[in-house]
């Protein structure tokens, strides 16, 4: 069977056949070659519909997944930072250093340095970062509301749906 976009080709290609077709005859067999094709296009358009429903479902199932999956993950690393913590508590109680244990060990170490900010305000601007970000349901608002918004447009486009 020929794809969507080869029927698609066919089919445009015999309408304009169609239109410079000489005779009655010709104009007949080509209107027939049309009907057919269109009918096959529909077919292939149930078809895709039947895949995309498939496909729905499966990322439905997918999107569940991913979510129990996080759930676990968010699970798991809860656990760890609890269990370190309780390493770490009874390291220091212990007023030890380094735990070795079996073919592990427990210890200490400097991490890089990194900067802790006490008091905006004193930070001078040069080390400061602003970022600005567009609002664009802010000027949606505005424009339905007769406003006019220099640097912008409001724009509707037409979506392909299927149910």
């Amino acid at each position: 069977m020929s794809s969507l976009y080869n029927l698609t080709n066919d089919y445009l290609a015999l309408q304009e056949m169609a239109q410079n077709a000489e005779t009655a005859e010709d104009m007949k067999a080509l209107e027939d070659t049309i009907s057919s094709i269109a009918d096959a296009i529909e077919v292939k358009g149930e078809n895709y519909a039947k895949l995309m429903v498939s496909l729905k479902s499966d990322n439905d199932g997918i999107e569940k997944e991913i979510k129990r999956l996080q759930k676990a993950q968010k699970a798991n690393k809860t656990l760890m930072e609890k269990l370190v913590g309780n390493m770490d508590a009874s390291l220091k109680l212990q007023e030890k250093d380094k735990l070795k244990c079996g073919t592990f060990t427990f210890f200490y170490r400097k991490t890089p340095p990194s900067v802790r900010i006490l008091n905006d305000d004193l930070v001078p601007q040069d080390y400061k970062k602003i970022e600005y970000k567009i609002d664009k349901n802010a000027i949606k608002d505005a424009i339905n509301k007769g406003n006019k918004v220099d640097g912008v447009e409001l724009t509707q486009s037409v979506k392909l749906y299927w149910k």
